[in-house]
């Protein structure tokens, strides 16, 4: 499916480049023997300085094509859609560099070779998972055993730590430059089986537990194939790697630990429940809000929800805390922490689940869509009404791009009632990359 999807994408970029140059030269009454404006082809070499200037050379194609500051880039994921160099994060900058296939649209007059727009066809996924048993770390490295019963070395950034013997999923990024994945996150499988746990706790009625419950075995069952056909492909092979087999067992050991104890759990709740879902579901709570405080003298955390009064939860050895996707500690939790669920006894206040997406890590761009509330020159501001109801105020400045009706606009040419179909923006400054903007359509009972 998505090589399909890839193929449909590239072939509808590069017919709109045709399709755009075909148009444009004819609106100019250029010769048919005009250079082509659209180009689509792999990538052989790709130089950009820290300021947006350099080339593009594809293979086959014997001149190469020039960027600059100017010139804007499309990476499939990443929003904004375009962005000149200067606007690319790191990593958006090693994904051009790092490109295996362009679709190129080129300035006019074409025979210049200047590129207008650049968009970057990935021919791999931008992200490794490795599901695997760690059998050494040394250092800023990790060795694990993988699925196919082969050692896979990966570099590990500071603040990420496993141990030999877990059972592991390492998402990495990589590109076609990078010469080893990196780590940029590590999971312990018996994580998430912790977490199914708590949530089975929880569970608001027989038909969340039952769903709970089976997708908890399934889960064990589940890797549990993966640990015995890691270890059969070890013995298949006859290699004398005792440090790999002993890995292997130690984490078939964890595992088979973990799920009697799962067993246990599991009938301690259907006894406890036995009373009827109702008194049970009155024994828990869920709160999402913000950290108020720490305190680690008394480990509790105190969260205040969007409504409502401020509830102190007790921090115990089970309760289980995620923050930013990570497993954390009550030390790792801070002031103004964004508290995504929480679920704890309505009796003792003991938190079960804690799970905290920091305001640090939340997307840089956002976008909206919806109506036009306001506009003020003075502020150089519009007001959007989004189709949820919610308003923002976004500014906009010199690099905004103002798109109405299909060409190029300003603020001035804003009006309250115009439809925006899409406005992107910094999430933290509220300001304005792109704002498109469609005006309704004269209709029945419309002026």
């Amino acid at each position: 499916m998505g090589k399909i999807l890839l193929v449909v994408m590239s072939l509808v970029l590069v017919c709109g480049l045709v399709l755009g140059s075909a148009a444009s030269a004819t609106a100019q009454g250029t010769e048919e023997t005009a250079a082509p404006r659209g180009l689509f082809g792999t990538v052989e070499s790709i130089s950009v300085d820290a300021y947006g200037n350099g080339s593009i050379t594809l293979k086959d194609v014997e001149q190469p094509v020039i960027v600059n500051a100017d010139t804007r880039y499309h990476i499939p994921t990443v929003v904004p859609p375009w962005q000149v160099w200067s606007e690319l994060s790191d990593e958006g900058k090693l994904r051009v560099q790092g490109a295996v296939r362009v679709a190129i649209l080129l300035a006019e007059p074409a025979s210049e070779r200047i590129a207008l727009k650049v968009m970057v066809i990935p021919q791999r996924p931008v992200y490794s998972h490795q599901v695997g048993v760690v059998v050494s770390v040394d250092g800023d490295t990790v060795t694990i055993l993988n699925k196919a019963g082969k050692e896979v070395t990966i570099a590990l950034p500071e603040g990420v730590e496993v141990t030999p013997g877990e059972f592991v999923i390492l998402v990495a990024g990589r590109f076609a430059n990078q010469a080893r994945l990196r780590v940029m996150a590590a999971h312990e499988i018996s994580q998430l089986a912790n977490r199914l746990q708590n949530q089975m706790e929880a569970a608001q009625g027989p038909q969340d537990f039952g769903r709970l419950s089976d997708l908890l075995e399934k889960t064990y069952e589940r890797h549990r194939r993966v640990l015995e056909r890691v270890r059969a492909k070890l013995e298949e092979r006859h290699q004398v790697q005792m440090r790999a087999i002993e890995a292997v067992e130690q984490a078939m050991n964890r595992w088979r630990v973990h799920h009697e104890n799962a067993l246990q759990r599991m009938e301690q709740i259907r006894e406890r429940i036995r009373a009827g879902w109702e008194e049970w579901k009155a024994q828990w709570g869920k709160v999402e809000g913000t950290i108020v405080s720490v305190d680690l003298d008394e480990q509790t955390v105190t969260i205040a929800p969007g409504e409502g009064i401020q509830v102190a939860l007790k921090v115990t050895e089970s309760t289980q805390i995620v923050k930013d996707g990570r497993p954390a500690t009550l030390a790792n939790l801070a002031e103004d922490d964004v508290v995504r669920e929480a679920i704890y006894s309505a009796e003792t206040l003991e938190a079960r689940v804690i799970v905290v997406g920091a305001p640090q890590w939340k997307a840089r761009w956002s976008q909206v869509t919806g109506a036009i509330a306001d506009v003020d020159p003075d502020a150089q501001t519009v007001t959007i009404t989004s189709i949820k109801g919610d308003t923002v105020t976004l500014k906009v400045v010199a690099s905004t791009r103002i798109v109405k009706d299909n060409r190029h606009a300003t603020l001035g040419d804003l009006e309250p009632g115009d439809i925006v179909r899409n406005a992107v923006y910094l999430t933290d400054t509220l300001e304005a990359k792109l704002i498109i903007v469609g005006t309704p359509k004269a209709g029945p009972g419309r002026p």
